[in-house]
């Protein structure tokens, strides 16, 4: 097996270690191996040639212990670069080369097969070494973590990536969660260089996207399409980047999350009823792969809905109606084996801004709906940008609701198996069941 193949090998590797191992050693131009054997990157020529472990010393230690003359060196120890210089910027000119730009050892030819091998088409402007970088990424790690089925797998590491190729806004985008990805793998100047990128390139892809206002049609609505998932799954990403902070809400951590995907990604419900008709059918369309348990539990809603409305005038029955109402088809896609990802999404661009501001007053009845909604967030759980921050909010929701509310959700911990702790204090508003 040639060299090549070994590294092309290892690219497609689903192992997470191993695929950022080859992804690395590609990049510094040398092949891939497993196992705990690692080459000399720094040692001399000749230490290269005959395998042989270099000290990487000033003078090789290991020529001068067989009196042989020590060879030029590939790099020495001392031109390691600070994160923020290793890799060529985006912005940088790819004519004038920087001395703290590492260039990879594989030619031309050997970009070209890689670009093949996943179907690419570089756009008008040439890809950089970092952009490659998390193209690489992409196609071989985060694309896994949009989607929870592997059917439609193929969807978002193929045909997302050729649609990105074609539209700068999705490109952006795409290089924007796989650099977040990277950030969230590391730690101190690594996540930072990367969170810096990251951020760098979502700006790009929400500035482009504004372009596409009004205009989605057949031509560009995969790209919508995937775009609005990308960056939202971007969104949800940032409080686990962040980490726990000190007094910090996890609901919210979610409005946020809500209130950022509904100022940027409005065209997400506009590019769904494209996609129907594309490559891209097998994420809004679905089989049914158990029974919905939910619609009872979103008929008690509804009933209590009414009920609340008939005994206090300020209760704002039409707002919690419509959440209940795309709640429920939410909850029966996802039954049905509908993809998670755009079914969470999507309710988030539904639902009135107004129910938004109800979450942030702890609304009692509000609280019940968004808890009924964690079960979809609760199911992505496996996905690095989600994390556990369904539980974390149902959690909290359990916090705020006393034993008569808890019953409304007594659906929602059949359904996640979360712990939901008792509550700290009493709300005085009863529940007529």
């Amino acid at each position: 097996m040639s060299e090549m193949n070994v590294v092309v090998a290892g690219f497609c590797a689903r192992d997470e270690a191993a695929s950022s191992r080859c992804r690395k050693s590609w990049l510094l131009g040398m092949s891939w191996r497993g196992g705990d054997k690692r080459l000399s990157r720094y040692g001399c020529m000749q230490c290269r040639n005959f395998r042989a472990k270099d000290g990487e010393t000033v003078r090789c230690s290991h020529c001068l212990s067989r009196s042989r003359s020590v060879a030029s060196r590939y790099k020495s120890p001392s031109a390691r670069l600070h994160p923020s210089k290793r890799l060529p910027s985006s912005s940088s000119s790819p004519s004038t080369p920087s001395s703290n730009t590492l260039t990879p050892i594989a030619g031309p030819n050997t970009i070209t097969q890689l670009m093949n091998r996943f179907n690419f088409t570089p756009p008008a402007g040439k890809l950089s070494l970092e952009d490659l970088e998390l193209v690489i990424q992409w196609c071989t790690s985060t694309y896994c973590s949009i989607s929870r089925n592997s059917a439609v797998e193929r969807i978002w590491q193929t045909v997302v990536p050729r649609e990105a190729m074609k539209h700068p806004f999705l490109l952006h985008g795409l290089l924007a969660l796989s650099a977040l990805h990277i950030a969230f793998n590391n730690e101190g100047d690594e996540r930072d260089h990367y969170s810096k990128i990251a951020q760098s390139h979502q700006i790009q892809s929400l500035a482009s996207l504004k372009h596409t206002a009004g205009c989605v049609n057949r031509t560009n609505c995969e790209a919508v399409f995937a775009v609005s998932n990308i960056v939202t799954a971007s969104f949800f990403a940032l409080p686990s980047l962040r980490g726990p902070v000190p007094g910090g809400s996890a609901i919210d951590d979610l409005c946020e999350v809500f209130q950022s995907t509904r100022e940027s990604m409005n065209l997400l419900t506009e590019a769904a009823q494209w996609v129907e008709d594309t490559e891209l059918r097998p994420l809004v369309k679905s089989t049914p792969t158990m029974p919905n348990t939910s619609r009872l539990a979103i008929l008690c809603l509804q009933r209590l809905n009414m009920t609340l409305a008939s005994r206090d005038p300020q209760h704002e029955k039409d707002v919690y109606d419509i959440a209940l109402q795309h709640l429920a088809s939410s909850l029966e896609t996802l039954a049905q084996g509908g993809e998670a990802t755009p079914v969470a999404f999507l309710w988030i661009l539904r639902i009135p801004s107004r129910f938004i501001e109800l979450l942030r007053e702890r609304q009692p009845f509000a609280l019940v709906i968004l808890a009924h909604y964690a079960v979809t967030i609760h199911s992505m759980r496996g996905h690095w940008w989600m994390g556990d921050l369904g539980e974390r909010v149902l959690h909290e929701i359990g916090l705020h609701l006393n034993a008569e509310w808890r019953q409304s959700i007594d659906w929602v911990i059949d359904a996640t198996g979360c712990y939901i702790p008792t509550p700290a204090i009493q709300n005085s508003q009863s529940v007529l069941l």
